[in-house]
């Protein structure tokens, strides 16, 4: 019979092998090692090593595209989420991480077919270039949305095109502009203000204002502001060309406020409307606003407010447009032209 083992040495040898095991779990990449115990028992500093980075995915839209309404909330939500996926799939197209916030709020009007004029008519013209240059447009209704996208998207926003009381505002708002106390905020020189007019508005004025017309070739030292031309071809091309044999004995008189008529400021005297119809056996046609003034020409007959396609109708049935002095300049000039 052998002699006896003393406890101390089992206890010793139990320990020496446990010991081994958690050493050659330790030394052991964690994807080979088998289960221990039973219960997958793994070291905390090899749990670490487990926990990988998931790879970040955007869904698709909340609906399809072609369900979505035209607004520019949509919009935005089509323009974020391409963006968002280019730039994670790493194929952005030309320009396309390049951000313009429009804020404007004619770019709403167009965008939302609310409302037509020739603020409407330039914002279109501008959304029609950006599309095609590739850039990446996203609308903002006012300062604080604006400075919400900004907070998300920083440098990849290359210029907000707004309205002057929207850049005087942000200036003027110690949380909106950027500042030593406000690092976050928006830049001055990424504001750029719209004026339909020849003013240079806004704290940096002429080279951040746009202007729709290079008012400048007036050679009444109109200030050197931004010009930003638009387009009229893609309405005007969309409607028929009426021959000359079928348009009425009309002149269209271009004129929307019952002011354009007032004596000292009308280019033509009430009585140049009744020697030109017996002169030429022409009819007067206008859309003016508002109820008639005394001054206002009996020869001129007012059809009113109407709609864009009942304004174009009557544009295109006239042979002549004729023009009162004001405003100074008006898209329907150069629909005329090309209807011409």
């Amino acid at each position: 019979m052998g002699a006896k083992v003393p406890f101390q040495q089992y206890l010793i040898l139990i320990l020496l092998v446990l010991g081994g095991i958690v050493i050659l779990n330790l030394c052991m990449p964690p994807t080979s090692y088998p289960p221990l115990f039973g219960g997958g028992v793994q070291s905390e500093l090899h749990q670490a090593d487990l926990v990988q980075p998931a790879r970040l995915e955007f869904t698709a839209l909340r609906r399809p595209v072609a369900t979505l309404p035209k607004n520019w909330v949509s919009h935005n939500e089509i323009a974020i989420q391409a963006l968002f996926q280019c730039m994670q799939n790493v194929n952005c197209g030309q320009n396309q991480t390049k951000i313009v916030l429009l804020q404007y709020h004619p770019f709403i009007d167009e965008i939302q077919e609310t409302h037509e004029g020739g603020e409407v008519i330039w914002a279109r013209s501008t959304v029609r270039a950006l599309e095609r240059l590739g850039y990446t447009f996203i609308y903002s209704p006012n300062n604080d949305r604006a400075i919400q996208l900004y907070h998300i998207f920083r440098g990849l926003i290359t210029a907000i095109f707004t309205e002057e009381s929207d850049v005087n505002g942000c200036y003027k708002d110690p949380k909106c502009i950027q500042s030593v106390k406000n690092p976050s905020g928006i830049p001055l020189w990424k504001l750029f203000a719209w004026n339909w007019w020849t003013g240079a508005v806004g704290p940096l004025k002429n080279k951040w204002t746009m202007n729709p017309e290079d008012y400048q070739l007036e050679g009444k030292g109109f200030r050197p502001n931004n010009y930003l031309g638009y387009s009229v071809e893609p309405a005007c091309s969309a409607r028929p060309f009426v021959p000359h044999s079928e348009r009425k004995r009309q002149a269209y008189v271009l004129a929307k406020e019952m002011s354009y008529f007032v004596p000292k400021q009308t280019a033509w005297a009430s009585d140049f409307y009744d020697d030109a119809h017996k002169a030429a056996d022409v009819e007067f046609v206008s859309g003016v606003r508002g109820q008639p003034t005394p001054d206002f020409p009996s020869r001129l007959t007012n059809l009113g407010y109407m709609t864009p396609s009942d304004f174009y109708d009557h544009l295109s049935h006239s042979l002549v447009l004729v023009g009162v002095g004001s405003p100074l300049t008006q898209v329907p000039l150069y629909l005329l032209i090309l209807q011409i």
